[in-house]
């Protein structure tokens, strides 16, 4: 979780503390139901702003990749397993004669006659 969120969320919750405060005071000292509501409200859209803080936060921390994460060491094992694949999958003979001849050895030998 950033640093900054952290510190946007604890300011949220003062914010939202300090309003709810200010609501009942002027409840309770000034009956001025008008002002007791702006403050209200503005408590609970300071809750709601935390929460949504927490949400983004969240969701922006599932989205990042890992920092170990490296596109060029992926790109390479993939390479590395396609040439694996490819040096596996026939002898060299095949490979140098442009596939018309394999080595006696070989597990894929075929013999193709002369219409194939």
């Amino acid at each position: 979780m950033a640093p900054v969120s952290r510190v946007l969320r604890v300011l949220y919750i003062l914010a939202a503390a300090g309003m709810g405060a200010c609501a009942a005071v002027s409840q309770l000292d000034h009956r001025t139901h008008t002002v007791t509501a702006f403050f209200a409200i503005t408590a609970l859209l300071l809750a709601a702003a935390v929460h949504r803080e927490s949400v983004c936060a969240e969701e922006h921390h599932q989205t990042t990749p890992a920092p170990d994460h490296d596109p060029a060491a992926t790109e390479l094992q993939a390479w590395l397993l396609a040439v694996t694949e490819l040096d596996d999958a026939c002898c060299e003979r095949w490979w140098t004669s442009l596939a018309t001849d394999h080595d006696t050895t070989c597990p894929h030998h075929t013999r193709k006659g002369p219409t194939t």
